[in-house]
Formats: structure tokens, sequence, C-alpha cells
């Protein structure tokens, strides 16, 4: 193995000397086969991250984005191997265990009801360890921002590299939306290309809601003066939505001080206070207490404020659900589809 590397690395140096950039990536993805079908996944994904950094920093976006790919796919594909190893060792543990039990008078039935329990009670999602996530989303970071700038062409496999990263961080992570640091440079990212609907998926789980609102004042004065409250309330309800109590009252304040003083810097225009705003800043209090009774009657109080939107009260029918238990109204199809189930 450690001869067939060195070879390896002894051409891509003559391939990467001559620019031949096309063959060099067809090099890499065959040592990823080769390697991947010894189930040498960690070794692939080495040299997948050396070979997409190597590609990215001659500008070949397509090319080196492709490798990252490959990169997810080799910790995806590691993953299942430690997965398949520890459900052997637990199979074998319960078998023993079973022998045992049969051994000390227990019938066959009983030894059988205390296996089925055990392998219910065991987890089979391997989890990374702190530090070997961190690792990788050092990486994912790294060759996210080695990406050529404003490459449009690179873009697409840009962006599918970082949402792939970011589902493989939740699937194996402790967060389950992903790595909010991945979150974090997906929305810097995004904010700059002036791409603020996209963007503001990720800063929602980016766990910054001073840049979040930082980006929505800039795109909120790309808009209608009269909207501005309607971008912030958006953007408070999706926090709450996602049961963030803290983010949703975090923007909210940072957005009213950046536009506290009126229009300055940055072009920033007055927010005036509407019955829209005012809704906001009461539910948030409200959302503190175990209040659903003024919760219901915020709602009913600013009925037409909220229907300048017609998610607004799509996303106060799941907060109520999700902060009162409060069960969200079934649409027509719904009600159907219960009445033909029974």
């Amino acid at each position: 193995m450690r001869a067939m590397l060195r070879k390896m690395r002894e051409k891509l140096t003559v391939l990467f000397g001559q620019q031949k950039l096309y063959e060099a990536q067809q090099l890499y993805q065959t040592m990823f086969h080769r390697l991947a079908g010894k189930r040498q996944f960690r070794a692939a994904a080495e040299l997948m991250f050396e070979g997409a950094m190597t590609l990215l920093q001659y500008q070949e976006g397509n090319a080196g984005g492709e490798l990252a790919m490959l990169l997810i796919e080799c910790w995806e594909k590691d993953v299942d191997k430690r997965r398949a190893k520890q459900q052997q060792q637990q199979q074998q543990q319960q078998e023993q265990a079973k022998k045992k039990k049969k051994q000390n008078g227990q019938s066959h039935e009983e030894a059988e009801d205390d296996a089925k329990e055990t392998e219910e009670n065991s987890s089979n999602v391997i989890m990374l360890t702190d530090k070997e996530l961190a690792a990788q989303v050092e990486q994912i970071t790294q060759l996210f921002a080695a990406f050529p700038k404003d490459d449009a062409k690179s873009v697409d496999v840009r962006d599918r590299f970082m949402r792939r990263a970011i589902t493989y961080t939740g699937r194996f992570g402790a967060n389950p939306h992903g790595s909010p640091a991945l979150h974090q440079a997906m929305a810097r990212e995004l904010t700059r290309a002036e791409r603020f609907a996209e963007a503001q998926r990720y800063w929602l789980r980016s766990g910054r809601p001073d840049e979040h609102a930082a980006m929505l004042a800039e795109w909120a004065s790309r808009g209608y003066r009269g909207e501005l409250d309607l971008f912030i309330t958006r953007c408070v309800l999706q926090y709450l939505c996602l049961e963030n109590l803290g983010g949703a009252n975090a923007v909210f304040q940072a957005f009213i001080t950046a536009h506290a003083a009126g229009t300055g810097a940055g072009g920033k225009k007055k927010l005036t206070h509407t019955p829209l705003l005012n809704f906001t800043r009461f539910l948030l209090l409200t959302l503190e207490r175990d209040a659903a009774p003024l919760f219901r009657m915020l709602r009913s109080e600013y009925a037409t404020s909220l229907e300048r939107d017609d998610t607004f009260n799509s996303y106060l029918d799941k907060i109520g659900q999700l902060f009162y238990n409060i069960e969200a109204p079934k649409s027509m199809m719904e009600g159907l589809l219960d009445m033909f189930a029974t």
C-alpha cells in the first residue's frame, strides 16, 4: 500500500508540474476506488482532501469540488464500516449472553426476550467524537474557502458540497441540524453574494443572530421602507419554529438597534413602530411564560397585521404547537385523509 501511494504521488508531482490537471483528477479518483474497494476509507479521505485542496489552489473549482464530494463519501463509508463492526460485536455479545443464561437454567423463551430487549436498547448509530468532528469541520471549511470566488461554473458543486457536509455532520455529530460553523460559513458566503433568501436558511442555524441581523438589515434596505417590519417578524417567527427563543430575541433586538438612529451608514432606513412590530415584541414576551390564552389573544388582536404575509399564520400554528401544545388546525386535505383512514 505504501509503495503504491508513493508511486502515485510521484506521478502526481509530474502531472501537476506539466499542468495536466484533468489527468491528476482522474488519478485521484482511480485511487479513491482502489482504496474504497479495500475498505481503506481513512487513507482515501486523506488523499481526497489533498487532491481537492491542490486542484482548488489551481482554480479548478469543478474538479476540486468533485474530489471534495468524494471526501465526504469516504467519511460516510468509514462510519458505515464502524457501525457494521459494532453490530457484529453486539450480536456476538448477545449470543454469548443467551448461552450463559441457558446454562444457568433460564428458558429459551426468556433468553430470547432478554436478547431482544438488549438489542432494542442498544444504539447502532456511531456518533463522531468532538475531536473527530472538529477536525473534519476544519477540513471542510478550508476547502470551502479555497473555491474560486465568483466563479459561476463552480458555484453549484461548491454549494452541493456544503449541503452534503452539513447533512453529514447532522447525521453523525451532536447537532442534528449540522455543524453551526458550516452553517455560518455558508451564510456568510451567500450574504457576500447577495443571495439573501438562501443565506437566511443558514443564518437561522449558525448560532450568530448578531450577524444574521446585520444581513437582514442589508436585505431589508433593498426593499420598501414600509416592509421593514415584515423582514424582522418573518425572521423571528422562523427562529421560534426552531424552538430558539434566545436567537429570536437576539436577532430582534439587534435589528431594532441597527435601525434606531434612522438613515445612516449602510443606507439603513428608519424603523417606525407598527402594529406588526408591537405584535412581535409582545409575542417574544409572551413565550417567556406559560400563557397560552394570551398567545391566542395576541393572534386575534393582531389578525389584520398578520394577514400582510401569507406565511405568518402557518408559522404561528407551529409555534403554538411547540410552546403551548396547541393542536394546529388541519388542512382540508388532511381532514379528508383522516376520514378515509377511519
